[in-house]
């Protein structure tokens, strides 16, 4: 995947931690969790008015772009141009393992 490019994802979202003030910028408010797709779990960070609209489960999300933070890639929510569509059919198939790991990455954060 390059860098800074939109990208159109499915997969299941869980958080990592509550939504946070940014220090010096009271504007900005952001919520990291995890995307788990059929190849792959990448962190994911919401933004604002994001956070609202999106709780844990499936989606198919339009328009994300794929950024780079300390080596690590991770997916960020563009105001005004991201889309979060929830799916009640259609899942990915993500493996029971695979959401497991995945929970047990959030739950060494939180303890961290």
């Amino acid at each position: 995947m390059t860098l800074h490019r939109l990208l159109s994802i499915k997969g299941k979202v869980i958080f990592v931690d509550n939504k946070a003030e940014i220090p010096n910028k009271p504007e900005l408010t952001k919520k990291v969790g995890l995307l788990i797709d059929h190849s792959r779990t990448i962190p994911i960070t919401l933004w604002n008015e994001q956070i609202q609209k999106v709780s844990e489960g499936f989606y198919q999300i339009e328009n994300i772009r794929l950024r780079q933070f300390k080596r690590q890639n991770y997916l960020s929510g563009e105001k005004e141009v991201t889309v979060f569509k929830k799916l009640s059919k259609d899942y990915p198939k993500i493996s029971e393992d695979k959401v497991k790991k995945a929970h047990e990455t959030v739950v060494a954060k939180e303890v961290d």
